[in-house]
């Protein structure tokens, strides 16, 4: 049987069910053995502080922690854990019925009537040491006790807990405890490079029957009460790749096995990120962030689109009411988290501002807009709208003032992204079913070729065209991502359905391999096309995000295709799900130098890139429960319910090899998006959206904001979001011949785990 060696880090969940959930038990059920705490509110993992007490209304001091569930407590201790299982006697009827349909009331009887069964099955971790527990991610509120056995001041202030960690149960393995309402109670053990998953070993108590069916571990209670235990997944943190394990039963001890191969030779310093900041921003409407930026002072500028009514503009506002449908949204939060101002920018349609940029002493807001008036201002390049739908740019003061802005386009044309050039141009890209386009004459396509096209168009500061032009065939084409590398260069990056793309002689890909393919696009300083060409496979690539440096360029889009180029040394080389990201590196002649995945079991999503240094940041949406998050991650666990199509968001951090330093997902029960990440002052920030429906309301909602957040609940339909996140540490792989290692910044705040 193949042993545990330097380098990887395994991960073995364990999901436990009930087979048959016929329980009911009663208030006065608080008194036997450890009662079932109030399930009301957030359920996790529960503090004892001393309110746990046995049958004889005795403090256990030995219980750690209480998961109430329905029917059942988990109750962990230093040494392992216990499902306590209630099932009411024949003949029971609950105290609420008794109180409702009896005007007087026996105490003394309903308390013998009230009697339930308890049934216990322990599970000891032998041979086991004495590991550090802790509580991580305290849900919010506090509970109070006045109950049997407490003081006669009870105990108050008990928090409860996301989950709770087990450090060092054997040399190297921790095992950590988990709850979400969507995937119930599960257990994994963490095996660092250290530990030998074979040193497990649990013996179990106080059951019945003892059996291994299919690779389902089935523990009888009595009739009519069974426990199911089953690993749904096991895998390899540094790669993702799936190992397959199943139990090894003796008798009543359960142990694991498996027949995959799991060795490497290098040492993972793997620091992970803690949320200190996470706040909603929206009304009773849809509302969503789609861009944000920093001043120089630390004030965090943020555009979006807002179809609420209240709880938006402040007073003396551009713009205080909402005028049509929906409107674009901009805002200014001071460097202290305060709201100094927010306007609405929009007419009687839909608006939505997509990009924003600082431009010296000024916001640069780019978009696309329906509406026909409250957009553009007098004597602009394009005052009224042509067409059905425009894009727009403005220029508002740092204090939120409109000072210019236009439409562009006389068709159905919109600005997705927008940069502000290293001269102070403004170059903005999109989409256009424009037939021509005013300063396309300088263009390298100056006719749209086919459905819709993506477009590139340079503004001055004044914000009138200097040049335009469309990319694309006779289908479907958009440009969604640009980058400026130090050296002048402008990538743009979209998708196209088209066959007949305009390529250029330098292609790296000529032709579109699959029915959608990433259209990629390269420009000099002064906007001479120098590249247009397809890359993809046979699959569908789709949302291309990319960044630039003096280095090359890196792309993340969205894949699922499986013949694209892939590095042997990527940490993943397969598609996990549907679709996973696939992350891509040239060098300045754009030959490919690196490509690999990233993603889970289901489907993955990119939504923006941040490049710092030779550090990489990247986030997006998630359905997947495994390959995401890492040891230590705020978020280990996706919130979501993935079988409703709900996801997460998720953030990695990738070295400049592309490996994974850490991942955690972020987001409430509904579904969340992210748009837009900054650094600053060593602080991760994400503005995104998170959606809730009438349907899954209020039960979706389940909030992750931090105390100190401006706006601690969701709003209405979809709200705007922040998160901060401190602790973004520099990391890097070493191979065990390496003399020395750094870790950075030095000195760091942020916990750092070395696995051997």
């Amino acid at each position: 049987m193949p042993q545990q060696s330097l380098g990887h880090v395994l991960y073995i969940y364990i999901k436990i069910s009930l087979m048959k959930r016929t329980f009911t038990f009663s208030i006065l059920s608080l008194l036997i053995t450890f009662f079932n705490l109030e399930s009301s509110g957030q359920t996790g993992f529960v503090e004892n502080k001393g309110q746990v007490v046995d049958q004889f209304g005795v403090p256990n001091s030995d219980a750690l922690f209480v998961l109430p569930l329905a029917g059942m407590n988990v109750v962990l201790y230093q040494d392992g854990f216990s499902y306590n299982i209630f099932q009411s006697k024949e003949g029971y009827v609950p105290a609420c019925e008794v109180i409702r349909n009896n005007t007087f009331i026996d105490a003394k009887k309903l308390k013998e009537d009230a009697k339930v069964n308890v049934y216990r099955v322990d599970i000891k971790f032998l041979n086991s040491s004495s590991p550090n527990v802790r509580s991580v991610g305290k849900l919010q509120g506090v509970k109070n006790y006045f109950t049997t056995g407490t003081p006669e001041g009870g105990v108050t202030g008990v928090n409860t807990f996301e989950k709770v960690l087990m450090e060092g149960m054997y040399p190297g393995i921790d095992v950590e405890f988990t709850y979400s309402k969507n995937k119930g109670l599960e257990y994994n053990f963490i095996v660092s490079s250290e530990g030998n998953y074979q040193d497990i070993k649990m013996k179990y108590f106080g059951f019945s029957e003892l059996n291994l069916e299919e690779s389902i571990l089935k523990i009888k209670v009595k009739d009519g009460i069974e426990l199911e235990e089953r690993i749904p997944a096991s895998w390899i943190k540094q790669s993702g790749e799936p190992l397959s394990f199943n139990y090894d039963v003796n008798s009543d001890v359960v142990s694991f096995r498996t027949d995959s191969e799991i060795s490497n030779h290098s040492i993972v310093i793997d620091p992970t990120p803690n949320l200190v900041y996470a706040s909603y921003f929206g009304g009773e409407g849809h509302d969503g962030f789609y861009d944000a930026i920093y001043d120089n002072l630390g004030n965090l500028f943020i555009a979006g689109s807002t179809g609420s009514n209240d709880n938006i503009a402040t007073v003396g506002a551009h713009q205080t009411t909402l005028n049509g449908i929906s409107n674009a949204l901009l805002l200014k939060f001071n460097n202290s988290d305060n709201l100094e101002w927010c306007t609405y920018y929009g007419g009687e349609s839909e608006d939505a501002a997509l990009a924003l940029e600082i431009l010296g002493d000024y916001l640069i807001l780019a978009g696309s807009a329906f509406s026909a008036t409250n957009i553009s201002t007098i004597g602009s390049f394009q005052p009224n709208l042509i067409g059905f739908k425009a894009g727009f740019v403005a220029k508002f003061s740092l204090n939120g003032e409109l000072l210019k802005a236009s439409y562009y386009g006389n068709g159905i044309d919109g600005f997705i992204d927008m940069k502000i050039s290293s001269d102070d141009m403004i170059i903005a890209c999109g989409s256009s079913q424009s037939e021509t386009l005013a300063f396309a004459d300088n263009g390298y396509q100056m006719i749209n070729g086919g459905l819709v096209d993506g477009l590139i168009t340079v503004f001055d500061e004044n914000l009138n065209p200097t040049f335009s032009t469309f990319i694309g065939g006779e289908d479907l084409d958009a440009l969604f991502s640009l980058s400026q590398d130090n050296l002048g260069n402008v990538y743009f990056a979209g998708s196209t359905y088209s066959e007949g793309v305009p390529v250029t002689p330098n292609a790296i890909q000529s032709t579109n391999a699959g029915s959608n393919d990433i259209l990629l696009v390269r420009t000099d300083i002064d906007f001479n096309i120098d590249l247009i060409s397809y890359f993809g496979s046979s699959g569908d690539e789709s949302r291309c995000i990319l960044n630039s440096s003096s280095n090359g360029l890196i792309m993340f889009f969205d894949a699922a295709g499986s013949n694209l180029f892939i590095s042997p040394e990527a940490e993943q080389q397969f598609i996990y799900g549907p679709s996973d990201v696939y992350m891509c590196k040239m060098d300045n002649n754009l030959d490919i130098v690196f490509g690999g995945y990233i993603g889970g079991e289901e489907t993955e999503s990119i939504d923006n890139v941040l490049l710092i240094n030779d550090e990489i940041f990247i986030t997006g949406r998630t359905l997947s429960e495994i390959g995401i998050s890492t040891v230590e991650a705020p978020f280990a666990s996706i919130h979501a319910n993935p079988e409703d199509e709900l996801a997460d968001v998720f953030i990695i951090k990738l070295d400049e090899n592309f490996n994974k330093e850490w991942g955690t997902y972020f987001g409430d029960y509904s579904f969340d998006s992210s748009r837009q990440m900054l650094l600053k002052n060593g602080k991760l920030t994400l503005t995104g959206s998170s959606h809730s429906t009438v349907e899954n309301l209020p039960e979706y909602q389940d909030s992750f904001v931090t105390s100190n957040a401006y706006q601690t609940q969701h709003g209405g339909l979809s709200d705007g979001f922040i998160a901060r996140f401190d602790a973004v540490t520099g990391v890097r792989e070493l191979g065990l011949d390496d003399v020395s290692w750094n870790v950075f910044p030095n000195p760091s705040s942020s916990e750092v785990n070395i696995e051997l």
